[in-house]
């Protein structure tokens, strides 16, 4: 066989075995990047204009007592009501029942269950269907130890934010909800 052709098709196979080397190396950097966010967990079996979600947070958070890791559980509850026969959102009557601890200071990390700030944008109808999203955050906050426990820092009130952003569709009632969670810094 001719030296020429052997040495092309073995170039042949090295192309194609990095092509597939590098996509699964892009493939893992994308899974592993997530900017923060986490999918949301929806509660089966609750009405679709008051759906729930699981809220499960295990991550270091940069802005509370030097990246501490926070593991908060609880549930996100929404509420929409339908005015002429569409269903819309009630972001100010959202509640965040949430509460966990930080690994580090060994503190309680508490939701405060109404939203700090809530917007509702990109409604838009297509198909006689309402798309829109929603964005909900909501403040959680570690006070100190109470006196005669240890206390990395007593005196210090730590917070970070917790940011929901929720995709809808919705008729009379809610069709399809779906949603992301991310810590942010005050």
């Amino acid at each position: 066989m001719n030296p020429l052709i052997q040495l092309n098709r073995q170039l042949r196979y090295l192309f194609i075995a990095l092509l597939l080397v590098g996509f699964a190396i892009t493939q893992s950097a994308m899974g592993l990047d997530t900017g923060g966010r986490e999918p949301l967990n929806r509660i089966r079996d609750k009405p679709p204009n008051h759906p729930e979600f699981r809220v499960k947070l295990d991550q270091n958070v940069p802005c509370v007592f030097g990246n501490e890791r926070v593991q908060l559980n609880g549930t996100l509850q929404l509420h929409f009501e339908t005015i002429n026969g569409v269903a819309h959102p009630k972001p100010m009557a959202a509640r965040l029942e949430a509460t966990g601890t930080g690994q580090g200071s060994h503190r309680t990390y508490v939701a405060i269950s109404t939203p700090i700030t809530a917007d509702v944008d990109n409604v838009r109808k297509v198909a006689g269907e309402t798309h829109g999203h929603l964005d909900l955050k909501f403040k959680v906050v570690a006070n100190p130890n109470p006196q005669r426990q240890a206390d990395v820092c007593p005196g210090c009130v730590f917070q970070f934010t917790l940011k929901y952003s929720i995709q809808y569709s919705a008729l009379a009632k809610v069709l399809e909800i779906f949603g992301t969670q991310q810590p942010l810094c005050p």
